[in-house]
């Protein structure tokens, strides 16, 4: 079984062939594109800084995925209930995320949730990886309970 460089690695030598057949002669196209879908991945789990719009749109994106049955972090952890487990509780109080065009900024993230633990996937996870990205400036983010006045964050 091949580790997950070797994996990464093979995934890029073929990405290299794609990229060198759709733009033979272009390599400034070819090393653009490359370099974006490269920072792409490795920033999108907001570990490392990143400086394009693309990347920063991406992990943005990846945050965005919380929904209910959805975020990988309460998934990951023991199946079994127990104290202080609010990554579990607040993932699933996330029923809705929309995104949309913005009111003052070019896009809105509204976030509906079922009960107030939500608010911690929100600050925790997703404000986390807005904060970092370079697309901050272009995003409106509000949250709140179903039922109840948004909060807004941005």
């Amino acid at each position: 079984m091949r580790c997950c460089h070797c994996k990464f690695n093979a995934r890029l030598r073929n990405d290299d062939r794609t990229l060198n057949a759709i733009f033979k002669d272009d390599i400034h196209k070819r090393v653009v594109i490359k370099s974006l879908a490269i920072e792409a991945i490795i920033g999108h789990m907001s570990s490392r800084k990143i400086h394009s719009i693309e990347a920063g749109i991406l992990l943005i994106a990846d945050g965005c995925d919380m929904t209910k049955g959805r975020a990988r972090i309460p998934m990951a952890i023991n199946t079994a209930p127990k104290v202080g487990d609010i990554h579990k509780y607040s993932a699933n109080a996330i029923t809705k995320v929309n995104i949309q065009h913005g009111e003052t900024k070019p896009i809105k993230i509204d976030i509906e949730m079922s009960a107030q633990v939500g608010f911690f996937q929100i600050e925790e996870v997703l404000f986390t990886k807005i904060d970092s990205s370079p697309a901050k400036q272009f995003i409106e983010l509000y949250a709140g309970v179903e039922g109840e006045e948004r909060k807004r964050y941005l």
